[in-house]
């Protein structure tokens, strides 16, 4: 949209082109406006949800933004016209919601290009994607700086510049590696060449802490550039001179930027020589820098220190010895600073503890895989649980995992039995665990570190695939067993997504069966096999529901079939069958264990027949879904098809359908289930009988229609008989005859059979909706499925991985999954503001150092840098 030029645009503009030293041309192209005309358009330009009815709160107005707009012509930052102020600061710029970290890589009109053309001695095409072009030639330097008005001006005077939000945004945590791997975020990993050389120009602020967060930012960004194998250098110059480099080019001229470009610093000599300042040392003891860098750049932070900072840097780096170098190393360093090895052993072991408590208590224990300090693994040493766990984890890492489905070990993918791994492990490994008979116990432990479902894993896959697409799911069961019915459809569609909430959701609530009823030869169970994925994750051998190893089944598979359905739900124990249905934890003790273990069941129960006639529960109707199969199923179309289904359940599933029917449908479904139900040699006599009553009792039925003498009348024929007057609509009362409470069944006022032909899907009234149909069930299955978010955050290792698992579900889920995480420490892990805990004060209040600390000079650290033994970092 164009606007005529307010005072507000007038304003930035006058600023980016007298204040930033930005060429005119690159200010109309890389910055619009926005105003706010009543409807809250720079809101939603940010990407802010805006309500139409804002009851308590209504959005912050801004008035008008400048957007700085991308090469693409996506929205990179905004400066508003009246800014958020927090807790008394205003907010000068705001990102788009969903941005992450990205670099401003605006579009350069012809006068720019040919102002870089110049530079470089490079034919700039006049048109097509400059940063493409950039790009495809590594021999044109590229400045790193941050925020846009800096790279603008860069860009004015013909240098190639690309801003980032902050001085922290040019790197990011590696998804796989160490914790404290970094690699450049996307915008700038595609420039990286071998070729390349690098230009960091940060800000030059005058206030010692700032500067000391911009250098180390600076550290950790030159560390990952170098890593490209490009050249880095760092310019740098006077903050008198300007605070930021436009700053600098408008108070100084372009000749200042063209010095502090000339006399760039290399890298390696700037992290000796302009790194931090004494000021900065406790950051470098807590960061993730390896120990050779941090103490090269101690003899600068050694000098104007008082004594009791000096007791602190002393103490820092003979932690950071302990955790990262070998003894002989770390020895080296305690004879540099004037400290006796031999004397120190026991203090050197009381830091290696230190570490290890505090990081069990903060739950990372795994992170001292990563360290190989020699004084640390002495102590690990006699840990033996301890020891084998770290020592599976550095020796395997990921190839060990634990297949939460299978409830087994696997290693390299293959299952790897516990009962014999501390064998296996020796003759093929030559690993030799020390804890004895609690090996099994370390081996899943560090197997669950990677615990991982391969239903989920599927499940995952063919959503990213296939999308949100469901329309494979319509004229399903049209397709696959003849019914158009639209009641079989939704059955089966229920049946689909309510397999991906076992998955996803383990042990939430299903407890119904589809069942498949038709002739032998039809592919009934083919066709569970199939959707299930072959037999490594079907079993159709469930019989006697009643045994361990029976219940043990459902938990090694995704989609169990009944066995002999007919025979099972005959059994004169049906309330067994539908205890066995409705469960949701089966409590077995596994192959594996020595404890009965709590298993939430991940797998849906079928079932299949060829019995026209085989439930026999006249309560159980809703249970059973069933659907008459009248054609042979098409398995090499549902071959071809199931990848396409599962992403539309999982579509479905994530969108919040629910897996159950609703009143109207079960209704429906129960109708079809009656024409299943066996029949009773005594069910015709009885409806003669009672046809003409409007009451009656058990007993009256057995005497005067089945002529059963009194002595005859065990509780089999009386549970017969009232199960023939329930299947027939009767009701069950209490009322009293003579003064005497009796039990008697009433007449319905209803006709207590409906047609036998299937009604067409009924459409739910305008007041009927899921939650009103069954809130008590919907919200508890909501309630599952935030533990289960809840738990995969948990896992969540990465950046990519927290935004992947919020991508799949609603803001408002992940809010509440994140509100049900264990300890404040994760809740604190996952907002990615964990910070490594404080240092012991243990060597602040030993009298032993206190002296040293005082005579030291900086020549002990000399010798010990200029040392040729000094091996630096060994990790």
């Amino acid at each position: 949209m164009n606007y005529s030029p307010s005072g507000f645009e007038q304003k930035i503009k006058r600023e980016c082109i007298e204040e930033s030293a930005i060429a005119p041309a690159l200010v109309d192209e890389a910055i619009d406006f926005i105003e706010e005309t009543g409807r809250w358009e720079p809101n939603e330009a940010l990407g802010w949800e805006v309500k139409p009815n804002w009851q308590t709160k209504r959005p912050h107005s801004f008035g008008a933004i400048a957007r700085f707009i991308n090469e693409d012509r996506s929205f990179w930052q905004a400066k508003p016209e009246n800014p958020r102020v927090i807790d008394g600061k205003p907010i000068k710029y705001e990102t788009p919601v969903g941005n992450g970290s990205r670099a401003f890589l605006p579009p350069t009109p012809v006068v720019i290009r040919q102002l870089i053309s110049q530079r470089y001695g490079v034919e700039f095409p006049s048109d097509g994607s400059f940063w493409d072009f950039i790009a495809d030639h590594p021999e044109i330097p590229i400045i790193v700086t941050e925020g846009a008005k800096k790279s603008l001006c860069l860009l004015s005077l013909g240098y190639v510049a690309i801003a980032l939000y902050g001085v922290d945004c040019g790197t990011c945590k590696s998804q796989d590696g160490p914790e404290n791997q970094r690699h450049l975020i996307p915008d700038l990993e595609r420039f990286a060449h071998p070729d390349r050389c690098w230009i960091v120009a940060f800000d030059e602020d005058s206030k010692p802490e700032t500067r000391s967060r911009v250098n180390w930012a600076t550290l950790k960004l030159g560390r990952v550039l170098k890593a490209t194998g490009g050249n880095v250098v760092i310019a740098t110059w006077s903050n008198a001179d300007g605070k930021g480099v436009d700053d600098l080019v408008a108070q100084s001229g372009g000749a200042a930027w063209e010095s502090a470009y000339a006399t760039a610093i290399p890298f390696e000599q700037w992290k000796v020589t302009h790194r931090t300042s004494t000021a900065d040392y406790k950051s470098l003891f807590e960061s993730d820098i390896d120990p050779s860098e941090l103490l090269s750049g101690l003899q600068k932070d050694w000098d104007g220190l008082e004594t009791g900072e000096k007791r602190k840097l002393i103490k820092g780096a003979v932690e950071r010895a302990v955790a990262y170098l070998p003894k002989l190393e770390t020895n080296k360093l305690l004879e540099t600073l004037g400290l006796d090895p031999k004397n120190s052993k026991d203090w050197l072991e009381q830091l290696a503890t230190a570490l290890i408590e505090r990081l069990q208590k903060t739950n990372q224990v795994e992170k001292l895989a990563e360290l190989k300090g020699g004084y640390l693994w002495s102590v690990i040493f006699e840990k033996s649980c301890l020891c084998d766990y770290l020592r599976l984890i550095q020796s395997f890492g990921d190839r060990l995992r634990f297949n939460t489905l299978k409830k087994q070990v696997e290693l390299d993918g293959n299952p790897f039995p516990v009962g014999t791994a501390a064998v296996e492990l020796e003759i093929q490994f030559g690993f030799e665990p020390k804890s004895g008979s609690s090996f099994p116990a370390v081996l899943l432990k560090a197997a669950k570190r990677n615990a991982y479902s391969p239903i989920v894993q599927y499940l995952d896959r063919v959503s990213d695939e296939h999308g949100e697409d469901t329309s494979i799911l319509e004229g399903m069961a049209r397709r696959y067993f003849g019914q158009s019915e639209p009641i079989y459809n939704t059955m089966l569609m229920r049946t689909l997504v309510g397999a991906v909430a076992r998955a996803y959701q383990p042990g939430c609530k299903m407890d119904t069966a589809l069942i498949l009823q038709g002739e032998q030869g039809a592919r009934k169970s083919t066709f569970f096999k199939v959707l299930a994925g072959g037999d490594e994750y079907f079993d159709d051998s469930i019989s006697n529901i009643g045994e361990k190893d029976e219940k043990l089944k459902l938990h090694r598979v995704w989609v169990a079939e009944l066995a002999e359905l007919e025979t099972v739900v005959r059994r004169k124990d049906v309330s067994a069958t539908k205890a066995f249905l409705s469960c949701t934890v089966d409590y077995v003790r596994p192959p594996y264990g020595r404890d009965v273990e709590e298993m939430p069941r991940s797998s849906v129960i079928v079932g299949t027949t060829n019995q026209p006639e085989f439930l026999s529960d006249p309560t159980g109707e809703r249970r059973y879904w069933v659907i008459p199969v009248l054609k042979e199923i098409d398995i090499p179309l549902l071959q071809e098809e199931r990848d396409r289904v599962w992403a539309a359940a999982v579509a479905l599933y994530k969108r919040g359908e629910q897996w159950w029917l609703t009143n109207l449908e079960r209704v429906a479904a129960a109708q079809i289930a009656e024409q299943f139900q066996t029949s009773d040699p005594w069910e015709e006599r009885i409806e003669i009988y009672v046809d003409v009553l409007e009451s009656v009792t058990v007993d009256q039925i057995l005497e005067s229609v089945l002529q059963i003498e009194i002595g005859k009348r065990d509780k089999a024929s009386q549970m017969r008989v009232a199960g023939i007057l329930t299947q027939m609509g009767w009701r069950k009362v209490t009322k009293r005859i003579d003064g005497k409470a009796v039990k008697i069944w009433q007449k319905p006022s209803l006709p207590e059979k409906s047609s036998p032909t299937p009604p067409a899907e009924p459409t739910p009234p305008a007041a009927e909706s899921t939650e009103s149909a069954e809130p008590d069930r919907a919200a508890a299955d909501r309630d599952a499925q935030i533990n289960s978010i809840a738990e995969r955050m948990s896992q969540c290792g990465s950046s990519s991985e927290l935004q992947k698992l919020r991508d799949d579900f609603s803001k408002e889920l992940c809010n509440e999954a994140w509100k049900r995480l264990p300890t404040k420490a994760e809740k604190q892990r996952i907002e990615q503001l964990m910070k490594q805990p404080a240092s012991s004060q243990q060597l602040e209040t030993d009298p032993r150092f206190s002296q040293m600390a005082a005579t030291i000079d900086s020549n002990h650290i000399d010798g010990y840098i200029e040392d040729p033994d000094f091996e630096g970092d060994v990790r």
